[in-house]
């Protein structure tokens, strides 16, 4: 089994001249996580998810709520019994931090894992902790993925 691996990009940032610091206007951050789809490595991806969140701004609930929703969107694709490797990006900018991940699927994964309604719950959890939240899988011949992915936003930024 491979080890997790990260990269981290940062996009230029406004500098407030009034206090010689970073802004958060026009900067923010894009971080790359691939790790094995396994559920032991669920830690990694919330403890990665509540780092970028804690660095753009976000206060304590909602960095909470960001690795609540990375955990969740994780377990669901890797119920579906991925191949390989799930690679997620976190981007911070503009008062907000959006997920987005994918993770390739053997031909012979269930086509679904709600028999105990199971995406409900998750859905209705997501509801709650973010913006707004993706859950979708392909079955392209050859191109078998799951794609997920979610946007938090700070409270009070529009």
């Amino acid at each position: 089994m491979s080890t997790p691996t990260a990269t981290t990009t940062s996009r230029p940032q406004e500098v407030d001249s009034s206090r010689g610091e970073p802004g958060t206007a026009a900067g923010g951050d894009v971080v790359t996580l691939e790790v094995p789809a396994h559920p032991r490595y669920l830690r990694v991806v919330r403890l990665v998810a509540s780092a970028c969140a804690a660095d753009a701004g976000f206060d304590i609930d909602d960095v909470e709520d960001v690795r609540v929703a990375a955990d969740e969107l994780c377990a669901g694709a890797l119920e579906l019994q991925p191949k390989g490797t799930i690679i997620v990006t976190f981007t911070t900018a503009d008062g907000e931090l959006t997920m987005q991940g994918s993770a390739a699927l053997v031909r012979d994964a269930p086509e679904t894992v709600d028999e105990t309604g199971a995406a409900d719950l998750r859905a209705a959890i997501l509801g709650v902790v973010a913006d707004s939240h993706s859950f979708a899988v392909s079955r392209r011949p050859g191109d078998e993925q799951v794609t997920i992915g979610f946007t938090k936003r700070h409270v009070g930024v529009v």
